[in-house]
């Protein structure tokens, strides 16, 4: 199995390498997503990768609910959402979002700012859960 610390360093090195291609931005897509560019992102670094870096955390939308609805992380790990759902969800906190979800599509976020970030699905904005980073 792949360590925690290998993981990070192959996630920092594909940031740095968009970054230096493609300009500084507060924002990055790397890789194959169909997520939309997300905004920028003051609170914390917002990265879509590849399904082929795994995350530290992983979050499943089912049946209308992010499972976990409560997470606890720490700054420097990355939790990634997968929408099992038949129908298109996104993941929007106060200052970024991923854009619109599709059944199987996945995003990415590296949180680099300790603090409690309580995000929505923007078209079900009834969908609510919470990450502590600590």
């Amino acid at each position: 199995m792949i360590s925690m610390t290998f993981k990070k360093i192959v996630l920092l090195a594909a940031v740095v390498m968009a970054l230096v291609s493609g300009g500084c931005n507060a924002s990055v897509s790397i890789g194959s997503d169909t997520t939309s560019t997300p905004t920028t992102d003051t609170a914390s670094s917002a990265v879509t990768v590849s399904d082929t870096i795994l995350a530290d955390y992983e979050v499943l939308i089912e049946n209308h609910a992010f499972k976990p609805d409560s997470l606890t992380i720490h700054v420097g790990d990355t939790v990634k959402w997968t929408n099992n759902d038949a129908v298109g969800h996104s993941i929007v906190f106060d200052e970024f979002e991923s854009g619109l979800l599709k059944k199987g599509d996945s995003y990415t976020h590296l949180f680099d700012t300790a603090g409690t970030f309580t995000y929505k699905c923007g078209p079900h904005p009834d969908m609510t859960a919470t990450i502590e980073v600590q």
